[in-house]
């Protein structure tokens, strides 16, 4: 659990044990896997939109500590 100014985040972590053509996207706008890397830049690739966007507000920072922590 990360603490944010504004909000709590929960993040949690797994191995992906279907192929991503399995998964239903019910709500937002696309989805897609992305590595560590990308998502410490603060924005992704939006296959639909065929641009990079933005993480939400907070997000970034939060996948700074989660991503960036030792151990």
């Amino acid at each position: 659990m990360n603490h944010i100014h504004r909000r709590t985040a929960h993040v949690f972590r797994t191995e992906l044990s279907v192929p991503l053509k399995q998964l239903q996207l019910l709500e937002g706008q696309d989805m897609a896997l992305v590595s560590a890397e990308e998502l410490l830049v603060g924005a992704i690739w939006i296959d639909r939109l065929g641009c990079h966007r933005p993480l939400t507000d907070g997000l970034l920072e939060v996948m700074q500590h989660v991503l960036t922590r030792q151990g």
